[in-house]
């Protein structure tokens, strides 16, 4: 088995509060916040074929297209065909995206894996098939979260006044939010399991649909919607 990788590395200058827009088709992605005043995008693209040639011309046809418009960084994967022959091999595309720890992110991954590292503001996730991990990423603003097949898990946070509305079609959301959290969450799932721990907010059961709703801590200033069709959502303290 012959493989072939090309790394490309490019960096963004970037004001106080920039906004990330990741379109990643698949493979993985690390989005790393850090204090720094640019945006640093590592893509590694990699192909594996029976032999060289093959692994080659596989890797020719994996894109990265990186722009610029003004404070915002575009990042978009594009994997073309190989008009001759069926691959039998495997080719992938994985970032590693460095940004500062303040700005709004604009992610979607069709397939693959996400890990979000310490950031803060506006999120717009999108994740089509896939597992993605928070560590200490706090929403901000109006913030959505939406799964059509997969796994969200991790720590996070929520800024004063934020509004974080999740959509779950088939999967899991499993997040660790402070103790004093204040939000008001509402969250109904309608095959699966529903859980709130840690926090006295009684969850309902009605055959297979389970629903929750009340306050993670006294006068909330934000709020946490969460509409799931099937799978397990689970909400604990840390």
């Amino acid at each position: 088995m012959a493989e072939i990788t090309e790394k490309l590395v490019k960096i963004f200058p970037v004001g106080a509060m920039p906004t990330l827009i990741v379109r990643h088709n698949a493979g993985t992605m690390r989005i790393i916040g850090a204090a720094i005043d640019h945006i640093a995008v590592e893509a590694n693209k990699v192909a594996r074929a029976s032999n060289e040639v093959t692994a080659q011309r596989a890797i020719s046809t994996l894109e990265v297209a990186m722009a610029q418009t003004g404070e915002a960084v575009r990042i978009e994967t594009k994997y073309h065909h190989l008009p001759d022959m069926v691959f039998m091999g495997d080719r992938h595309i994985d970032l590693v995206i460095t940004v500062p720890t303040a700005l709004a992110l604009d992610i979607n991954l069709n397939a693959g894996s996400a890990e979000i590292d310490a950031t803060r503001g506006v999120v717009e996730l999108e994740m089509n098939a896939g597992r993605t991990t928070l560590r200490d990423v706090v929403f901000a603003g109006v913030s959505h979260v939406r799964v059509n097949a997969g796994t969200i898990q991790g720590s996070a946070a929520l800024a004063a006044a934020t509004s974080l509305e999740v959509a779950v079609n088939t999967g899991n959301l499993d997040l660790a939010l402070p103790a004093s959290t204040s939000a008001h969450i509402e969250a109904t799932i309608n095959a699966g399991k529903l859980t709130l721990d840690g926090w006295n907010i009684p969850v309902h059961q009605h055959f297979v649909q389970a629903t929750a709703s009340g306050d993670l801590a006294p006068e909330p200033t934000s709020t946490i919607v969460v509409r799931a069709n099937a799978g397990r959502i689970a909400f604990t303290q840390r």
